[in-house]
């Protein structure tokens, strides 16, 4: 599968998800209390960002040392292979 093909296929999964919690507000629309949205009905992944909180200066530093040493150890590999 491609990655547009992942794209469309993931796009068309979602396109269902919203239609069945259409449907299922609409058929539950008489039991509800009043004021429910959509969203609250039902709410699904993309409905809400997350929250993204910021990163320290030591999580920057351990991944940037973990990472160059990660590089080296394959460089290292590399060039004892060719």
């Amino acid at each position: 599968m491609t990655p547009r093909q992942f794209h469309a296929w993931r796009k068309g999964q979602r396109k269902s998800a919203e239609l069945a919690r259409a449907v299922a507000y609409l058929i539950s629309g008489p039991n509800l209390k009043p004021n429910t949205s959509l969203r609250k009905f039902w709410p699904l992944p993309w409905d809400t960002v997350p929250k993204i909180e910021p990163v320290s200066q030591e999580q920057i530093k351990f991944i940037e040392d973990n990472a160059r040493r990660l590089f080296e150890s394959l460089e290292r590999g590399n060039n004892s292979t060719t």
